[in-house]
């Protein structure tokens, strides 16, 4: 276990820029699934079914994985957050371009993504935080 979280949190020793610190953090990201599922680079369907729990015998227990895995799907929906899937495949081909393997034609439909990317929706409005927090003075 410790050679794995050494693993996980080396690449954020040396962080100087915003692209380092998206690298690091794709590096980490890869080692913990790494450790996790055997695989480097699982899609984020994979990385939402571990985080629903252990590959399930029974029937019943079966349907509970998939129940909470749903959920989880559900609340990245509602968060309107752009897929992981998506960011690690842009960050691979900004990379490729940087090393001079011009890929314009898969990284406009990737960008397009982040266009529609919205900011996650704040829990109450501004009326329900004023009825809930009535007495509170700022």
């Amino acid at each position: 276990m410790n050679d794995s979280w050494q693993k996980v949190i080396r690449p954020f020793g040396k962080i100087g820029s915003s692209t380092q610190l998206f690298d690091a953090g794709c590096t980490a990201l890869k080692e913990l699934l790494l450790a996790a599922a055997g695989k480097p680079d699982p899609p984020q369907d994979l990385i939402i079914n571990l985080l629903a729990g252990p590959h399930q015998s029974a029937p019943e227990a079966q349907r509970m994985h998939v129940l909470i895995a749903n959920r989880i799907r559900s609340v990245l929906d509602e968060q309107r957050l752009v897929s992981l899937d998506t960011l690690m495949a842009l960050g691979d081909g900004l990379r490729e371009v940087t090393q001079g393997n011009f890929s314009g034609n898969t990284l406009l439909p990737l960008a397009g993504e982040l266009r529609e990317f919205q900011m996650p929706q704040p829990i109450f409005r501004n009326s329900e935080r004023d009825q809930w927090a009535a007495g509170i003075y700022n």
